[in-house]
């Protein structure tokens, strides 16, 4: 994967997402600048040392052992955890971690993440979704194929128990107290992220403003009320689909939608989506 210069828009978008959210910014790059340089130094890595762990390291396996290694080999932490994760919270935010961890953190910023592409390039619909037909085994409709792709990718990304294959041929996944549904459509050949944030909710003048309001500040999806739901949607179309592009917005309407739902039930009451919840059918 290529590497540049560090650029703040470059960080995973869920991982700016929380870090705008505990600084209380705007998540683009210039806001990032414009408190903290065009690099970061180590007052941003012991500021916001916690947010790093729960929304970067830990789902960067392979920073989180080189981190976890080298703090170690210094004697910060519990040397009687095994697990990595669980090793990097007992540590102290001392000068030698923060330095260890803004290494690994300029390496993020220095990396495209739109750069993992599938097989074939961007210039068309992926080779990965032209798979030809064999004597034993029709070709499968393109929708369909990118379907399985989209089931791959989850797969390598979250724990079995974590997802289910809806009948209707979407794909759900909890997120905190929402639900997210993934699913394709052929024509024309994209895929839609879809979070029910909210059901049981009324509609008012105050709710809608208050979606209004919400969208505009949203660097990503659309959130909106109907049937007595909350969703928030975002949809990537065949094209622009790579592991890094999918995961990355579908791990931001994860984490965008368990932000909101309880401020909405707060303001405007309904009910949560619970994980696991068989509630009404709902169609996506």
């Amino acid at each position: 994967m290529p590497r540049f210069r560090f650029r703040w828009e470059n960080l995973p978008l869920p991982v700016r997402t929380a870090l705008a959210q505990h600084l209380q910014i705007p998540a683009d790059g210039d806001q990032f600048e414009r408190r903290f340089g065009k690099r970061p130094r180590e007052e941003f890595i012991h500021a916001t040392w916690d947010v790093l762990r729960a929304h970067w390291l830990a789902h960067d396996h392979g920073a989180t052992q080189r981190i976890a290694s080298q703090l170690r080999e210094r004697g910060n932490g519990d040397a009687t955890i095994s697990d990595d994760g669980a090793f990097l919270a007992s540590c102290r935010n001392s000068i030698g971690l923060r330095r260890i961890v803004l290494a690994e953190f300029i390496t993020l910023g220095e990396t495209s993440q739109s750069d993992v592409a599938l097989p074939g390039g961007p210039e068309s619909t992926p080779a990965v979704l032209a798979q030809p037909a064999t004597p034993n085994q029709p070709a499968l409709p393109v929708h369909e194929q990118l379907r399985q792709y989209v089931i791959s990718l989850m797969q390598k990304h979250y724990p079995a128990d974590a997802m289910v294959l809806d009948d209707d041929g979407s794909i759900t996944v909890a997120a905190g107290s929402a639900s997210v549904f993934v699913s394709v459509h052929a024509e024309p050949l994209f895929v839609r992220i879809t979070a029910v944030l909210v059901h049981k909710l009324n509609a008012s003048a105050e709710l809608f403003e208050t979606l209004n309001h919400v969208n505009r500040a949203l660097q990503i999806g659309r959130m909106y009320w109907a049937d007595g739901y909350v969703f928030l949607e975002e949809c990537l179309l065949a094209q622009a689909i790579n592991e890094a592009s999918f995961m990355q917005t579908l791990e931001a309407v994860r984490f965008i939608a368990d932000q909101y739902d309880d401020r909405l039930i707060a303001s405007f009451g309904g009910e949560l989506m619970q994980p696991g919840t068989t509630g009404d059918s709902i169609d996506v």
